[in-house]
């Protein structure tokens, strides 16, 4: 495969709600904050965002949890510090967040999940999920990882609002984290890797 075959990022299911949402909040001068993770995919995951962001001009603040204070991901003890915003992303992590998600419903606060890991039998509740692994969800790879689930949705928010930004020279940083996070070297996982190389 090479990168013409990359599947569109409509396959991931949820991902034009997720999109719209993100498109609205911009355009509101909304408070987001991302959420990231402190391995390699959850660091080039946030890194992949926020330059993103910084290329459209827009505000975007986050938090990579401290492993031995915050615990994994989005965990309750994050809500103190995500409280003021009315929008929180999550990125290589999330899926298993059920009561930190259950206390951003109940806060008001909109959340957008983007993980690429095993999805609960009981899913956390959010205003978005986009996960491959969802059993409902149409996008063809089931081994990818976070950092590739960020890159589709900025490339999506690119579209959505119609922004030139070059998405090819953010696969040198979704390469290292393909390979970080051990995923198999086939399919789209290659095709990305060598364009990142």
């Amino acid at each position: 495969l090479s990168l013409k075959d990359l599947p569109h990022p409509s396959k991931f299911k949820d991902m034009d709600i997720a999109v719209t949402r993100i498109a609205q909040a911009i355009k509101s001068k909304q408070k987001i904050i991302l959420i990231g993770d402190y391995d390699v995919d959850g660091v080039i995951s946030t890194a992949i965002m926020r330059r993103f962001f910084m290329q459209l001009g827009v505000e975007l603040d986050w938090i990579i949890p401290n492993r031995f204070r915050d615990g994994y991901g989005l965990s309750i003890s994050l809500i103190p510090r995500v409280k003021e915003y009315d929008l929180v992303i999550t990125v290589d992590n999330g899926i298993s967040a059920i009561e930190a998600a259950s206390e951003c419903k109940k806060l008001g606060i909109d959340l957008i999940i983007t993980d690429h890991h095993i999805v609960p039998e009981i899913a956390p509740e959010a205003y978005a999920i986009i996960n491959q692994k969802q059993a409902d969800c149409p996008f063809p790879h089931q081994e990818i990882c976070g950092a590739q689930i960020a890159w589709y949705l900025c490339v999506a928010l690119k579209k959505e609002l119609s922004v030139q930004i070059d998405m090819k020279s953010y696969l040198e940083m979704v390469a290292i984290a393909i390979i970080a996070d051990i995923m198999p070297l086939q399919h789209i996982n290659r095709a990305m890797v060598q364009a990142g190389l």
